[in-house]
């Protein structure tokens, strides 16, 4: 499949038209007219392949070295075969003459990055009280992403979307709502996934968001259904999709037919490969995670129960309480980190290591 490859295109305005028709059957992360703007993105390894237009500008030393550095492929566009003859002088470059014969070059590669991985879902939820859910799924998402994996962070939180400013991120449309009503058109395509992510993150440590809602009181735009429906396309496209489902898994069973505010945080976790369950370790923090977890035995038997802001002092007391008190032992903990500023998820994310390792132990 195609679409399982991430392309980027460095071509002249002119070329926009035969773009269009390369958005039509992949999933086109990027597409440029400026070579300092490409080498950029190329050195992030934003993407798989670059289809470039045939130019002594967009060929340049600089540009193929940042592109064999980050294990990107080149293939050239070069439609009439004008320069066929320094072309020809670059035996690592694929060219060809014509859209469909690249998409054949594309269906014919087996090409994932550096590394090929297995697709996986991880859901992070905790209880009320702001245990650190978002600041957990940032940092997974750019430890994933510095091993060379595609990497997808969704907001899903219908009470309390936080990621787009955690990142600082600057969102005309909610990422993960459009997302969810093209799902519901059954319109939702991997140009359209590209069109409506941001990129996020820095160095290798990049990967996309879709961002969520800027009001709770739009929650009806995340419906159950059609989020589950985003969740499997993002599978098909990312090696790693990281949702933030927030702390509600409430479900309104005593009323016939009500809507379901937290419906799509329940769907997605049980769609989940893995579910990061995260509370803090203060008393309070303790008493929440242990009822919490009760709650989303319905939803996860099994969920990788992790402890964030932990001192020397709570961490024996904590774990002991969370395993007395429950069905769970503590899969991870996280030292407390200053909660300096928006930049800490990412500064930090080495902090979350051992929670990045046991869901990659998790992984079937």
């Amino acid at each position: 499949m195609t679409d399982q490859l991430r392309v980027g295109i460095l071509a002249n305005a002119s070329f926009k038209p035969l773009g269009e028709r390369v958005r039509e059957w992949a999933f086109v992360a990027w597409g440029t007219d400026s070579p300092a703007d490409a080498r950029v993105r190329v050195a992030r390894a934003e993407v798989d392949v670059v289809l470039v237009e045939a130019s002594l500008e967009f060929l340049s030393d600089a540009f193929l070295s940042a592109a064999a550095s980050a294990g990107v492929d080149i293939v050239v566009f070069d439609s009439a075969g004008a320069h066929s003859d320094w072309l020809t002088a670059k035996a690592d470059l694929s060219v060809v003459r014509s859209i469909d014969e690249f998409r054949s070059v594309l269906e014919s590669t087996t090409h994932r990055g550096p590394t090929a991985h297995r697709p996986m879902v991880v859901a992070v939820w905790g209880p009320p009280g702001a245990p650190g859910v978002t600041t957990t799924a940032i940092s997974l998402s750019a430890l994933a992403a510095t091993e060379s994996r595609r990497v997808m962070l969704c907001d899903a939180d219908t009470r309390g979307a936080s990621i787009s400013i955690a990142l600082g991120l600057l969102d005309d449309v909610p990422g993960f709502a459009a997302a969810s009503r093209l799902a519901g058109r059954n319109e939702l395509t991997s140009s359209e996934i590209a069109r409506l992510a941001i990129s996020a993150g820095r160095g290798k440590a990049t990967f996309s968001v879709l961002t969520g809602l800027p009001r709770s009181s739009r929650w009806s735009e995340i419906a159950p259904a059609k989020s589950t429906v985003v969740i499997d396309a993002l599978a098909g496209l990312c090696d790693v999709v990281v949702v933030d489902v927030g702390s509600s898994i409430e479900e309104n069973d005593w009323i016939d037919n009500a809507p379901q505010r937290d419906g799509a945080a329940r769907e997605i976790i049980r769609r989940a490969d893995t579910v990061v369950a995260v509370g803090n370790s203060d008393a309070v923090g303790i008493a929440r995670l242990i009822r919490g977890l009760d709650e989303l035995r319905d939803v996860s038997e099994n969920p990788l129960v992790v402890l964030n802001r932990v001192s020397r002092a709570s961490a024996i007391e904590a774990r002991a309480a969370v395993e007395r008190f429950s069905s769970h032992s503590i899969t991870a903990t996280v030292s407390r980190d200053g909660r300096g500023g928006v930049d800490d998820a990412l500064s930090k994310a080495s902090a979350f290591a051992a929670v990045w390792d046991a869901v990659k132990s998790a992984e079937v």
